[in-house]
């Protein structure tokens, strides 16, 4: 008992126990813990500071693991492509055309006309006149005798001329009009178009669950049968726990 006090005061002036506890146990533990060999060990009551004797053990621990479990799943990639799509534009291209129509127009020409006239022509012509005359005879008695008188009279003689005689007729001239006509022109251009597809990439994925294991930690146990003081110290059965002195 006296070496267990010596070794305890050595450790305390080596600055191996913590001080306030006069013993190298660590709080809560200063006021029941055991002496070398059984340092270390806080014993419940009512074996607390009588120096009872330990004993190697294995505590058991409960510890909560996180496990990784890796699960293979599908996360959808979209890929964006840029491709043509032809389409018609219609556009209004100008044309001229040419149209020819028909203009009256009057010509003038001339026409030689055979006209008819009438040329007075002085003509002598001679007619007897009777005239009555008288000769002297027995008896004075009248006779005629016929006289040449020339008379003049107007004969028409007919006589034809060529006159031209100026006529309009009418003829069509060609006129050649143009006229801007719009015609529509289809025509093929490119508009580009973003199509996208989706596809479905493999992606590994941890996820974490929570392992409850158990472990056994080597420590020292007190014994358990322990007497109180002022018997203390470690009785082997069948007398733990009967007070009895070692």
């Amino acid at each position: 008992m006296i070496g267990t006090l010596l070794l305890l005061a050595a450790a305390f002036q080596a600055g191996l126990c913590t001080p306030g506890c006069g013993c190298c146990c660590p709080p809560p533990c200063c006021d029941c813990c055991c002496p070398p060999p059984c340092c270390g060990c806080c014993c419940p009551p009512p074996c607390c500071g009588c120096g009872c004797c330990c004993q190697p053990c294995c505590q058991v621990e409960t510890c909560v693991r996180p496990v990784c479990k890796e699960t293979v799943k599908c996360q959808p990639v979209v890929h964006k492509k840029l491709s043509c799509r032809q389409e018609c534009c219609t556009r209004c291209v100008p044309v001229v055309q040419n149209h020819v129509s028909c203009q009256q127009e009057c010509c003038t020409r001339h026409v030689p006309v055979v006209q008819k006239y009438c040329r007075p022509v002085v003509e002598c012509r001679t007619r007897h006149v009777p005239v009555c005359k008288h000769r002297c005879r027995t008896v004075v008695e009248p006779y005629t005798v016929h006289v040449p008188i020339c008379e003049k009279c107007v004969r028409c003689v007919e006589e034809s001329c060529c006159k031209h005689v100026p006529v309009c007729e009418r003829r069509c001239r060609p006129v050649c009009h143009q006229s801007v006509k719009c015609v529509p022109v289809c025509e093929r251009r490119c508009r580009p178009v973003v199509e996208s597809q989706v596809s479905c990439v493999p992606v590994k994925q941890c996820e974490v669950h929570h392992c409850v294991e158990q472990r056994l930690r080597p420590s020292c146990c007190c014994s358990p049968c322990c007497c109180p003081p002022p018997c203390c110290g470690c009785c082997p059965p069948p007398c733990c726990g009967c007070g009895c002195c070692c």
